[in-house]
């Protein structure tokens, strides 16, 4: 395979995807590496790793989606208490590939393009996609993951790309959410996938709106077990839990008012001024 798909756009990859993994996962493949590659996360992951780019494609394709192998991985270790998901997430490093078949979030145009004292949370934010979109549109972008190996990959990023990100290393704090290492003041926060992973996300979400500036938005993509999104069934992802809470009334018991600026199912709720 050729290692330099954005120089060589032309190049065939999607037979080459094909012979060497079959018609279903090369189908699957030639997806993720074109998307992921335009948004340089394959090649980042060859510097980051040392790996080869067929070692990287071939763990993207084991990692990716919710019937690969990080599934399998959480089945095994089967985390059951708070503090067991903690350590699974904080540890676990097949996100750091299934994640790469993931190009930055298209509920970013919500914020539009601004200047660097805008300063925007991206929160549980994997291998930083959203973070690197920020930042080369102008944001003061803050990442904060508390997967070990996945922040260390942003740092990577975020040097040789020259990028203006800032990851907040966390801290624990003694009540399972390690947010008080967050220093507040953001004109946005996003959640992308992350709510759905915490089992006592409506504390973190009032820890979060109490982070925003009054005006600000709080962006969440939230596919919790059993919840339909957009078109689909509803969600049952092992690794996913279900809404104990609603979200919408944890949202609005906050203070925090729904408005249709984000494309479905994605959700925007702005924090309002004060009285």
């Amino acid at each position: 395979m050729d290692k330099n798909l954005k120089e060589n756009p032309k190049d065939d990859l999607f037979s080459k995807l094909t012979r060497k993994y079959g018609d279903r996962d090369g189908k699957f493949l030639h997806k993720v590496v074109r998307s992921a590659s335009y948004h340089q996360s394959v090649q980042d992951l060859v510097a980051f790793t040392g790996l080869s780019f067929d070692e990287v494609c071939e763990r993207v394709l084991l990692k990716a989606g919710d019937h690969r192998h990080f599934v399998d991985e959480f089945k095994w270790d089967r985390p059951s208490s708070p503090n067991e998901l903690n350590w699974f997430y904080r540890s676990q490093r097949g996100y750091l590939f299934g994640n790469a078949s993931r190009p930055e979030w298209e509920a970013l145009g919500v914020l539009g393009v601004t200047g660097e004292q805008h300063r925007v949370l991206d929160f549980g934010g994997g291998i930083g996609q959203n973070s690197l979109a920020l930042a080369e549109r102008g944001f003061s972008a803050h990442y904060f993951d508390i997967s070990i190996t996945q922040a260390e990959f942003v740092r990577f990023r975020a040097k040789i790309h020259a990028a203006n990100i800032l990851v907040v290393e966390p801290y624990y704090n003694g009540r399972f959410n390690y947010l008080d290492c967050l220093p507040g003041g953001y004109h946005a926060v996003l959640c992308q996938d992350v709510l759905e992973h915490i089992p006592r996300y409506p504390v973190v979400l009032e820890a979060l709106a109490g982070k925003l500036l009054p005006g600000g938005l709080l962006v969440e993509y939230s596919p919790f077990n059993g919840k339909a999104q957009g078109k689909k069934m509803p969600r049952h992802s092992p690794v996913h839990l279900s809404e104990a809470v609603p979200l919408e009334k944890v949202m609005t018991g906050l203070g925090l008012q729904k408005t249709a600026l984000a494309p479905y199912p994605s959700t925007a709720w702005r924090k309002g001024e004060p009285a």
